[in-house]
């Protein structure tokens, strides 16, 4: 069974079942590819988490207001 990213992303994130985290691990296992291919998702996961480790989130605008102003119909 080919494996694809949507899978790959999802087993990177931790949303797979144990079940289906067992199939992948097994397939690593047999396929070099596909274990590099995990091996770089998980370090681009880490390298987007450092980068945005110190991050500020912005505070929710009001949906009916541009720029902080109440937008006039």
């Amino acid at each position: 069974m080919r494996v694809t990213e949507f899978q790959l992303n999802a087993f990177v994130d931790g949303q797979m079942s144990a079940e289906e985290q067992t199939d992948i691990l097994s397939q690593a296992a047999a396929d070099g590819d596909l274990a590099r291919r995990i091996a770089t998702l998980q370090h681009l996961k880490q390298l987007l988490r450092h980068a945005y480790a110190d991050a500020q989130v912005p505070e929710r605008r009001d949906r009916k207001t541009v720029s902080g102003k109440p937008i006039r119909h």
